[in-house]
């Protein structure tokens, strides 16, 4: 079972990837920073919903679930995305198409070719 402390913890670890600072995500306001560090601190009062929030605005890449509950990753995916690996999946298939287009193209102008010279070639050979 998840405890405050532990959504403290995770609230560490943000500040420290991010370099936010209890001031910071204040924005100079000093009865923010100071409810802050009253909710922050070891045991300290009770994380509210607007610090949650506040923390989550800010950083609108880091998963609430995991700030939370700590299931997944800290960091979350752009919609639609489950894993990095459908990003490279996705770019893969882009780039088959791409170049199934390509191929396409040539193939195309290669029977044009033909369909031109070719003709030509029998006629000067014969």
């Amino acid at each position: 079972m998840q405890t405050e402390n532990d959504v403290r913890n995770r609230i560490s670890v943000v500040f420290a990837e991010f370099g936010e600072t209890q001031n910071k995500l204040a924005g100079g306001d000093s009865a923010t920073q100071k409810r802050l560090n009253r909710q922050l601190s070891n045991n300290g009062a009770a994380i509210t919903v607007d610090t949650l929030l506040l923390i989550l605005n800010k950083h609108n890449d880091v998963s609430a679930e995991w700030l939370l509950r700590g299931i997944g990753d800290m960091r979350t995916l752009p919609a639609g995305m489950d894993a990095p690996e459908d990003a490279e999946i996705a770019n893969l298939e882009t780039t088959v198409e791409t170049l199934s287009k390509m191929v396409a193209k040539y193939k195309a102008r290669i029977d044009e070719l033909e369909a031109m010279y070719l003709p030509e070639q029998k006629r000067n050979v014969g």
